[in-house]
């Protein structure tokens, strides 16, 4: 097993720890709200900061290239898809509106 997958193994290993510890230490106790609602918004400002990373930086500087067009093209057909699929129907044949969708 070469160095990496050992890194891999024992950050695995150390998150699941530290996940478990964190039911050891709060327990049956409920979380305040605010504390709450800005833990579910981590995971998606993690993510958009990997995105990020991975896009425009190279080594050690900023960068813009391709990979930022390729980025653009996944957003826009992302929401192409979000957009023509609202209420099951094609956005084109049957000009779908979010409203019309009755959801």
């Amino acid at each position: 097993m070469n160095m990496s997958w050992a890194l891999v193994i024992w950050l695995s290993v150390g998150a699941y720890a530290f996940k478990m510890l964190g039911f050891v230490v709060v327990g049956s106790r409920k979380l305040p709200e605010v504390l709450s609602r800005c833990l579910v918004l981590i995971p998606a400002a993690l993510l958009a900061a990997l995105v990020f990373n991975g896009t425009f930086t190279d080594a050690h500087a900023i960068s813009v290239d391709e990979r930022a067009v390729g980025l653009l093209v996944a957003i826009v057909a992302a929401w192409r898809k979000t957009a023509a699929h609202c209420c099951g129907h094609s956005w084109r044949r049957n000009n779908c509106r979010y409203y019309e969708c009755g959801s």
